[in-house]
């Protein structure tokens, strides 16, 4: 009969000592949230700054107490939507510059290959001038006969020469 109340005396105990670790953890838990909302609150808290009796400078949460010190106020929060509209804005710039970019340099391949082309037209008129140079130029057909032409095509000819070279020489 002693033994079973030793028992029952026991586990009362047990059950006691249950409840009180329960509880503790339960303080514990609610300290840390209390502590982790007080850290988060001062996210935007003022800052202290002030210089000792050794010269050094001091930054503190705290104002000190019997001596100057300068509130240092947070930077403001950012505008993550406005900054999002700038960074989209500066995209579209750098997006037209590169566009921009890219058709000039298109256009100057094509004007390069342009003058290219040109020069070697103005060759071909030069020589096609110079053919035309003398009387009595035959000119060769399709089907491979020669005719002479007459001084009144040959005229033409060398006309239409010059004005080759008037556009692709100058």
């Amino acid at each position: 009969m002693l033994e079973s109340k030793l028992r029952n005396g026991n586990s009362l105990i047990n059950n006691e000592i249950v409840k009180m670790n329960r509880l503790n953890r339960s303080i514990f838990s609610g300290v840390q949230v209390l502590v982790f909302c007080m850290i988060a609150g001062n996210a935007h808290a003022i800052f202290y700054k002030w210089v000792d009796e050794h010269g050094a400078t001091n930054y503190s949460e705290w104002e000190p107490i019997g001596i100057e010190a300068e509130e240092i106020n947070p930077p403001p929060g950012v505008d993550t939507e406005a900054a999002i509209r700038d960074l989209e804005e500066q995209q579209k710039k750098i997006t037209n510059l590169q566009n921009r970019r890219k058709v000039k340099a298109d256009i100057d391949r094509i004007d390069e290959q342009n003058a290219k082309i040109k020069k070697k037209n103005c060759k071909m008129a030069k020589a096609r001038l110079a053919s035309y140079a003398r009387p009595g130029v035959r000119l060769v057909q399709d089907d491979g006969s020669r005719i002479r032409i007459t001084e009144e095509q040959r005229q033409e000819q060398i006309a239409t020469s010059n004005g080759m070279i008037k556009e692709y020489c100058n």
